[in-house]
């Protein structure tokens, strides 16, 4: 669907040789992985976080069984956790068969230093924020540093179907 819409996609085993000699990096500014297995996208975060930055490496959460070993995991062994922790890989697949799917919206001034659940839709997970400052800058949530997005962000987030 993404090629079908135009967006360049990179389809193979992201840790393989053939994956580092064809993907372009600098053109990316962020990682996310988002496969089933928590040691794994810990190993792909841990590769690829020189070539990011620490701060621009991210995994899903861990499997509720495999939570306390990735929490008490050394932060240098893994990448930084998106969005809430009880959104780990299975949840957000539960999510996507139910119909849940993508949206954004740019915030307007009376949105600035509202709680996100306050204007989102019921449910719904938010994702990431881009900041309207410079380039754009993307941040998973939970965000860090300053938390509440301003007036021109926009904001992803996920969302159930609507009733």
């Amino acid at each position: 669907m993404a090629r079908r819409k135009g967006l360049r996609i990179h389809h193979d085993y992201i840790l393989s040789e053939r994956s580092d000699d064809t993907l372009e990096l600098h053109e990316l500014g962020h990682l996310l992985s988002a496969t089933a297995n928590d040691s794994y996208n810990a190993l792909v975060c841990t590769h690829f976080a020189p070539e990011f930055g620490r701060s621009r490496v991210y995994q899903l959460p861990a499997q509720k069984d495999d939570a306390e070993e990735l929490v008490t995991m050394v932060r240098s062994m893994r990448g930084r956790i998106a969005f809430d922790r009880k959104f780990h890989y299975e949840a957000l697949m539960k999510c996507h068969y139910a119909g849940w799917r993508f949206f954004w919206t740019r915030l307007g001034d009376d949105d600035a230093g509202r709680d996100i659940a306050d204007w989102l839709p019921s449910g719904s997970i938010p994702i990431a924020r881009v900041s309207d400052k410079g380039e754009g800058e993307i941040e998973f949530f939970p965000l860090e540093g300053d938390r509440t997005p301003r007036a021109n962000d926009c904001v992803i987030a996920y969302r159930p179907p609507p009733s």
